[in-house]
């Protein structure tokens, strides 16, 4: 019984029993339990960064259950992992287009820039700016393509915005400390 078997995987997993856990998901999945028992699994082994065997089981849900956002990031997320940032950008925009989230099309720039297509990464990113207030880090991203495309004045300038918008928020305060010391570097 596919549904008894998931909530069994995921009752091991709370318990932390890991190989118990996969064993009753791939139960749960050969019974023909819903695709999110496929995502579970998925997610316990991208935690074991094992991220081929989760990226399989992403594409399955994907293949037997229909098109979904979350689902697509999931994707991404792995393909990013296994290095692979031209098709991980490419599942964020496609994620992106499910549900306008912009820290999922901030995820495309991450991915682009780490694939060395900067100039690229800059376009999403400077599309990304009406957002810089409530997703600070697209400014902070922002100003690392600048400096990987040589343009130290500029990314000097976006480090700046992106203090501005940052100031005081707890989640960006690691960020924060790279910002200043990467700009310090930088002068005026």
């Amino acid at each position: 019984f596919g549904p008894a078997m998931h909530r069994l995987g995921l009752a091991y997993l709370a318990d932390k029993r890991r190989e118990a856990a996969i064993s009753a998901l791939q139960r749960a999945i050969e019974a023909g339990a819903d695709r999110s028992a496929s995502i579970d699994l998925g997610k316990v082994y991208l935690g074991d960064e094992k991220y081929a065997e989760g990226l399989a089981h992403f594409e399955a849900a994907l293949r037997a259950h229909g098109q979904d956002a979350e689902t697509i990031r999931l994707v991404a997320a792995a393909q990013f992992h296994l290095q692979r940032h031209r098709m991980a950008a490419d599942a964020y925009r496609k994620a992106y287009q499910l549900d306008r989230q912009p820290r999922t099309l901030l995820s495309a720039a991450i991915a682009l820039h780490a694939g060395g297509a900067h100039q690229e990464a800059l376009t999403v990113l400077d599309a990304l700016l009406p957002h810089a207030s409530t997703v600070p880090e697209v400014g902070y991203q922002r100003a690392l393509v600048l400096l990987d495309l040589k343009r130290p004045k500029p990314a000097a300038e976006a480090f700046r915005a992106y203090l501005a918008a940052a100031a005081g928020l707890e989640q960006e305060a690691a960020r924060i400390k790279q910002a200043e010391a990467r700009l310090a570097t930088l002068g005026d």
